[in-house]
């Protein structure tokens, strides 16, 4: 059976696509969380509605950080669900094992400019492109008034104003953290590593954030939180 998803006419520019997310996730199916390896262990995942989002754009690349909130086995839950869009090639699914990892498209966007015409956007969690990986880790690095020669000097971030999405460290990171390595599935985290570092996040996302402690681990160089709404804990950062 072809895959089939939502389609949502928006305009060409990143940051005015931002708004339909909340008219976009609500129509995310219970196929897609099945189809997706960081949520399919979690059981009948339901009734998504956007929480709130977080825009990065640079140089041509986009992505969405959300937090949704979900109904698994009737009871709520909050995701950390980051998404990327792309022109779907004949082959994407079939041959891209990044793809078919985290999951089929989530939904659609179809655009209309003067110069390229109309064109449908495949709309699939970020974590499926080897990219975001290494955007995730540079957004504990500042984004607001840095140098040229800064990695996010080209790097423009479109906040909601309802909630933040923090990336905090326990002492002020010069340098990014590179080469990323690989990522794996560990019980109920996405853990992504590299040399001297990973990051772990987390499938559900706990609402009791113990800042305290994490400031008092050795092992702990900084977290990810959001803060709205609710409070939760994103991911948490090693040595």
């Amino acid at each position: 059976m072809e895959w089939t998803y939502p389609v949502f006419k928006v305009d060409e520019f990143f940051n005015d696509k931002l708004p339909v997310f909340k008219q976009a996730v609500p129509k995310i199916v219970p196929h897609y969380f099945e189809s997706n390896s960081r949520f399919n262990s979690l059981g009948q995942v339901s009734s998504p509605s956007l929480v709130d989002y977080m825009g990065i754009y640079e140089e041509g690349d986009g992505w969405v950080l959300t937090v949704i909130k979900v109904l698994i086995n009737n009871s709520t839950q909050y995701l950390f669900l980051p998404f990327t869009s792309d022109i779907p090639h004949p082959d994407s699914s079939s041959n891209n094992t990044q793809i078919q990892t985290f999951g089929k498209a989530a939904f659609g966007f179809e655009t209309n400019s003067p110069m390229y015409g109309k064109r449908q956007w495949q709309v699939f969690d970020a974590f499926a492109d080897y990219k975001f990986y290494q955007k995730l880790l540079n957004l504990f690095l500042p984004w607001k008034d840095v140098p040229q020669n800064h990695v996010n000097a080209y790097t423009t971030v479109y906040e909601s104003g309802v909630g933040r999405f923090i990336f905090q460290t326990k002492h002020e990171q010069t340098a990014p953290l590179l080469r990323v390595q690989k990522y794996e599935f560990e019980e109920s985290r996405l853990v992504i590593k590299g040399d001297n570092f990973h990051l772990d996040l987390y499938q559900i996302l706990p609402n009791a954030i113990d800042i305290k402690t994490l400031e008092a681990s050795p092992d702990v160089l900084g977290w990810i939180t959001y803060s709205g709404e609710v409070q939760l804990l994103i991911g948490i950062l090693y040595n």
